[in-house]
């Protein structure tokens, strides 16, 4: 019992250190690595890339979210400023500060799950709670490089009924296609929607 119980006492000490990193881009290199302490590596316009250094389970689910929300985004403070719906002055137009934070910063968060190894019924929960969380603030969420044994495990407590399938994808540099042309498609169709507002306009 005793060697049970220091066991299960080193895997929380273990794990509640666990900690996350923002991955930036090398145009340089071209690479993605860590930005900390590192020249030369930008990170991609309205795009955070998040990499967690351990297991996802019960004992570090809780430090994960806040590791998350401290360096990405806090969903708390972003859903007092989107009912604030402040009005702003920026170069001269008025746009709500609704329109100047969720338009010129973090719209996307990427996930790289490369060091997850494996993740249980407790992370799997408190992945759901984020993703809902990111949802109401209008921030998709992306997942690259999962390891056969989490995907197992997502699979298994139907991950996937709420989150996109398309969203898991191979890599970084996937996932940052994928977000640049959803962006260019949407910049297509709000120009388009203007277009057709003015000429109805005229009419």
């Amino acid at each position: 019992m005793v060697g049970i119980g220091f066991s299960i006492l080193s895997i929380v000490i273990q794990n509640q250190m666990a900690f996350g990193k923002i991955i930036g881009y090398s145009d340089r290199e071209d690479i993605f690595v860590d930005s900390k302490n590192r020249v030369h590596v930008i990170e991609i316009n309205s795009i955070k890339i998040f990499q967690y250094q351990a297991p996802l389970h019960f004992a570090n689910a809780d430090n994960f979210r806040k590791i998350l929300y401290s360096q990405v985004a806090d969903t708390i403070k972003l859903k007092k400023t989107k009912e604030k719906d402040e009005i702003v002055k920026v170069e001269n137009k008025e746009i709500t500060e609704k329109e100047n934070i969720f338009g010129k910063h973090v719209r996307h968060v990427i996930l790289d799950f490369q060091m997850i190894s494996n993740v249980d019924l407790s992370g799997i929960n408190v992945l759901n709670q984020i993703l809902k969380e990111y949802k109401a603030v209008d921030i998709a969420i992306y997942i690259v490089k999962c390891p056969s044994k989490s995907l197992e495990s997502l699979r298994a407590a139907d991950f996937f009924e709420n989150f996109p399938k398309e969203n898991m994808l191979y890599d970084l540099a996937d996932a940052v296609y994928v977000i640049n042309s959803t962006k260019a498609t949407d910049k297509k169709e709000n120009i388009e929607q203007t277009s057709y507002s003015t000429e109805n306009t005229k009419l």
